[in-house]
């Protein structure tokens, strides 16, 4: 099972992943009162709001690359 070792790039992913949820984490209440309780309409809102959800799309997407969800209950094939 742990023959080989841990998948350098795996661990990165949910390293790089868990920085960038934590990071939502710390700065969404922020978010709201400075963007979500203004003016929708802005450039200011649409470009701050694509720019910030396309990037937490992009790490749930990779997650689910780098885990890909199955039946069997865990899969410990990033191990290999």
């Amino acid at each position: 099972m742990f023959s080989q070792g841990i998948n350098t790039s795996a661990s990165l992913i949910v390293a790089s992943c868990a920085l960038f949820i934590y990071d939502y984490a710390l700065t969404f209440s922020k978010e709201i009162d400075l963007f979500w309780r203004k003016d929708r309409r802005a450039w200011s809102f649409v470009l701050f709001i694509t720019n910030r959800y396309v990037g937490l799309l992009g790490r749930i997407l990779e997650l689910f690359r780098v885990f890909p969800p199955n039946n069997n209950g865990l899969d410990d094939s990033w191990w290999e």
